[in-house]
C-alpha cells in the first residue's frame, strides 16, 4: 500500500514513472522489508509497513498495532507531530490509543470511524517497543492540527506517556479480566 503526498509542480506523471522504475529494480523482499521512500520534486511516496526511527516521516493518521496478552490486537495512532521553538521534534509526537480491538491485524476498513480512546505525548520508542512498524494510514478527521507546539508538561495539556503506557492502557481496556496494574509495575 502506498500513499502519495503531492508536493508542488506539474510533473506528477514523470515523478511517478521514476518511482515505479526504481521499484521494479528492487526485489520483492526488499520492497516489503525495507523502509522505502522515494523522493522527487512532486511526491513523497510511502510504502507500508515501515519502522520509524524518528518523527520525520510520521504523518497524522498513521497507525501501528500490537498484540495483547489475550491474543487480540489493538492500534495506536499518530495524531500530530510536535514542534518546539519552530523546529520539528525528532523523537516526541502526539499519539493515541484507538477504541478498537480485533482477533486479527487491522485493515483500514476495520478502523474506519473509530475514535481515540485517550491521547498523550509519546516517544518514538513507544512505536518501536509496541508493534515496531507503522502499518498504514487513515484519512479521517482527528480534531487536532497535524503539528502541535510542545511547551512542556502543563496541567491543561495532554500527559506524557512512557514507552509502555499505551500497552498498559490497552490491557486495561481490552485485555483479559485477570489483568491488573501490578503486572506493569
Amino acid at each position: 500500500m502506498a500513499t502519495w503526498l503531492r508536493r508542488s509542480g506539474d510533473q506528477s506523471r514523470r515523478a511517478l514513472g521514476r518511482w515505479y522504475a526504481a521499484l521494479l529494480r528492487t526485489s520483492v523482499t526488499d520492497q516489503q522489508q525495507t523502509f522505502a521512500f522515494y523522493f522527487s520534486k512532486d511526491f513523497l511516496v510511502m510504502i507500508f509497513p515501515f519502522e520509524p526511527r524518528s518523527t520525520a516521516y510520521l504523518r497524522q493518521g498513521q497507525y501501528w498495532s500490537f498484540q495483547l496478552s489475550n491474543g487480540h490486537f489493538v492500534c495506536g495512532i499518530v495524531l500530530a507531530r510536535t514542534t518546539s521553538e519552530g523546529k520539528l521534534n525528532r523523537s516526541l509526537f502526539l499519539g493515541g490509543l484507538l477504541n478498537w480491538s480485533g482477533a486479527s491485524l487491522p485493515a483500514p476498513s476495520n478502523l474506519k470511524s473509530t475514535r481515540v480512546l485517550q491521547n498523550g505525548f509519546m516517544h518514538i520508542r513507544a512505536i518501536q517497543r509496541n508493534g515496531g512498524e507503522v502499518q498504514g494510514e487513515l484519512h479521517e478527521t482527528w480534531d487536532v492540527e497535524s503539528e502541535v507546539e510542545y511547551t512542556g508538561l502543563t496541567t491543561n495539556g495532554p500527559p506524557i506517556w512512557g514507552y509502555a503506557y499505551i500497552r498498559a492502557l490497552a490491557e486495561k481496556h481490552f485485555g483479559d479480566s485477570t489483568w491488573s496494574d501490578k503486572q506493569f509495575q
